[in-house]
């Protein structure tokens, strides 16, 4: 029997080459995979990076156009013509009623009327007043510019929080007449339905209010996967 010819260096040449080509290719491909993996990665995170700022300038807009029209409220009661009517029983009594259904159509927890010291003249509530330390600093404030002014927000009773508006009743001629109006919300409407609401679904996305004291922040809201009251954190 013949034996078959072997081959020689010449036969394995085609099947190298045939592997190297592959090889090549194989290699080009995972690069290509990667260059594309990483721009859609960058796409993406350009994206999400988009919406979020969106969304951060929408809530932005959203604070301030509540606040402009809380501001709003306290200088429209302050120019009342019942507010400006001289003091005497008949009027309080009349202003009293007033105050309270001023405080229940618009959502305060307090309406009252002040002088420059921070005293109350007249509230919505009976033996009910806005009391804090800071409150009496505003309403000067207030009263000596001739301009409306908003608290911080602060700590109240049972963890609540609030802000205080204020805004000084002038008379016809623009002069000061000593008094301001001021009015106290409840901050847990505004937190929630303005600061933490989220417009689109996501599962861990979250609006944070924070106010910086020294180098530290302190957080204004309930964060979403943090169970505490707004200001103790």
């Amino acid at each position: 029997m013949e034996s078959s010819p072997k081959r020689g260096p010449e036969g394995s040449r085609p099947n190298i080459a045939l592997l190297s080509i592959l090889a090549v290719l194989c290699a080009l491909i995972v690069v290509a995979g990667v260059f594309f993996a990483r721009s859609q990665r960058r796409s993406m995170e350009a994206s999400i990076a988009g919406q979020l700022s969106a969304i951060a300038d929408l809530k932005v807009q959203q604070i301030r156009a509540w606040r402009r029209e809380r501001l709003a409220d306290a200088v429209l009661l302050a120019s009342d013509p019942l507010v400006l009517l001289p003091a005497n029983a008949q009027n309080q009594s009349r202003l009293q009623g007033w105050l309270e259904s001023f405080r229940k159509l618009y959502g305060y927890s307090e309406v009252a009327i002040v002088d420059r010291d921070g005293r109350a003249l007249n509230v919505a509530l009976q033996d009910a007043a806005p009391n804090d330390p800071n409150l009496g600093s505003l309403i000067s404030a207030a009263v000596l510019s001739r301009e409306p002014k908003v608290s911080d927000l602060e700590s109240g009773p049972l963890a609540s929080v609030f802000l205080d508006f204020v805004a000084p009743i002038l008379s016809e001629q623009g002069a000061s007449g000593g008094r301001a109006v001021v009015l106290r919300v409840e901050a847990s409407a505004f937190l929630d339905g303005i600061v933490q609401s989220w417009p689109i679904p996501g599962p861990t996305a979250e609006c944070l209010l924070v106010r910086q004291e020294g180098r530290r922040v302190r957080y204004l809201n309930e964060p979403r996967h943090t169970k505490q009251t707004p200001l103790e954190m």
